[in-house]
C-alpha cells in the first residue's frame, strides 16, 4: 500500500457514486465557507472604525434584494441538503 488513503476500501458497487457526492457537498461547503471568511475579513478591514469610508447615507428600502440574497442561497442549500 503506497500513499494515504483517504476513503475506505468499497464495499459495494454503489460507494463510487456515494464518495462522489460527499466530495461534491464538501468542496461546495468548503468553498462557499471560504467565501464567507474572505468577506467577514474584507469588510471588518474596510469599515473599521475609524476608516475614511463614507457611512453619510446609508442606504435604505433595498427589502426585494435583501430577501433575495437570504433566500437564494438558503434554497441552493436545502436543495443541495
Amino acid at each position: 500500500m503506497s500513499g494515504i488513503q483517504l476513503l475506505p476500501v468499497a464495499a459495494s458497487t454503489q460507494a463510487a457514486a456515494v464518495d462522489r457526492v460527499f466530495l461534491g457537498v464538501f468542496v461546495i461547503t468548503g468553498l462557499v465557507a471560504v467565501a464567507v471568511a474572505a468577506l467577514i475579513l474584507f469588510f471588518s478591514i474596510r469599515y473599521r472604525r475609524g476608516s475614511r469610508a463614507d457611512r453619510s447615507d446609508p442606504p435604505a428600502g433595498y427589502r426585494p434584494l435583501e430577501i433575495a440574497w437570504i433566500v437564494t442561497p438558503l434554497l441552493i442549500f436545502l436543495g443541495i441538503f
